[in-house]
């Protein structure tokens, strides 16, 4: 994809949601379908992130994020994130604070890592035993001549799945 394609995709998208979003204010979208807001809020995420991808480098992304960092700390040492970020945006806790709950975080993550692998290995361990979990009959090879289950009366003759 060269850069004039990426480049005209990105703007359709911005004119399209635009669209969208006048007309869910114009008709009143909103509050006559509950999806609306759903869908139009996940398209306008994917919009915005195909624009950063197609117009902004991710080299300038990264300092971008560090820029913030940066000041997000320098911020909260000296107590003037007041004028640059607002107040509720600052951790208050201190080192021990952070440190905490840098661990629940991190504790959380590793429990919902650890079922979900426990999880994939049971549906595995069921699926591959030859006694385990069989697939629906829909999904079973049909045995036996198709003419004759066609056949009412040949019906009874034929094999039936277990």
């Amino acid at each position: 994809m060269n850069a004039q394609f990426g480049r005209t995709i990105a703007w359709v998208l911005a004119a399209v949601l635009l669209a969208a979003n006048v007309a869910g204010y114009a008709f009143d979208l909103y509050a006559a379908y509950w999806w609306f807001d759903r869908v139009l809020h996940a398209a306008t995420l994917f919009a915005m992130t195909f624009w950063l991808a197609v117009f902004i480098p991710p080299r300038l992304l990264v300092l971008a994020c560090i820029l913030l960092g940066e000041t997000s700390v320098w911020a909260e040492r000296t107590g003037g994130g007041g004028f640059i970020l607002p107040d509720a945006w600052l951790y208050a806790g201190g080192e021990a604070g952070a440190r905490s709950l840098l661990g629940a975080v991190t504790a959380s993550t590793i429990g919902v890592a650890g079922t979900t692998f426990s999880v994939m290995i049971a549906a595995l361990s069921l699926r591959l035993r030859p006694d385990g979990a069989a697939p629906p009959a829909q999904l079973r090879p049909r045995r036996g001549n198709l003419a004759a289950e066609d056949d009412p009366g040949r019906r009874a003759a034929l094999p039936r799945h277990p």
